[in-house]
Order: structure tokens, then C-alpha cells, then sequence
């Protein structure tokens, strides 16, 4: 296999890896939130869609943000949820990105 075929692969691999990985996300923001109607479900959609969902996690857990009577769990447990996976894939991300 040539190394343009390798990269191809590569990028692939990684970009199927992405949308997983956003599909996983959106589908436990929709799972969480259902209950606290559409807009709440919207604006977390739009924070996993602009990657941006470590931050606000890490300032919930930051600020001390208590959980709502209907969702499913605090903000501690929904940072190591969504974000502890990550963190174990990065290596290998990092090795995947060299073939870049």
C-alpha cells in the first residue's frame, strides 16, 4: 500500500472515530435533557457540535452547578462520562495524526 493510501486510511479512521464519538455525545445530551424541554436539549446540542462541551463541563463542575430535579446526573459524573474516553483514545490519536 503506498503512503498516500496509508494517509487515506488514516484520515478516515479518524474522522469515523470524530463522528462516533459526536454521535455518542449527542445522544446522551438528548437522553439527559428530554425532560427539560426543547431548548435545553437545543443549547446542548449546539455546545457537543462546537466541540466545546470539555469547557462548559469543566466550568459546571468549576462552578459547583447543582443538578436539576429531572436530569439524569450531576455534572461530575457527566464530565468523566463524556470526557474519560477521550482521555484513554489520546495516545493513539496522536499516533493515528503522524500519518497526517
Amino acid at each position: 500500500m503506498s503512503s498516500c493510501g496509508r494517509r487515506r486510511r488514516a484520515s478516515h479512521i479518524m474522522m469515523g472515530s470524530i463522528f462516533v464519538n459526536l454521535g455518542l455525545q449527542l445522544m446522551v445530551v438528548v437522553a439527559q435533557n428530554f425532560k427539560l424541554g426543547w431548548r435545553k436539549v437545543l443549547k446542548e446540542v449546539l455546545v457537543v457540535l462546537t466541540c466545546i462541551k470539555p469547557g462548559v463541563d469543566a466550568f459546571r463542575v468549576a462552578s459547583g452547578t447543582e443538578i436539576v430535579e429531572e436530569q439524569v446526573c450531576d455534572p461530575n459524573a457527566e464530565m468523566a462520562y463524556m470526557n474519560g474516553p477521550s482521555f484513554s483514545q489520546r495516545p493513539s490519536l496522536e499516533r493515528s495524526c503522524r500519518w497526517l
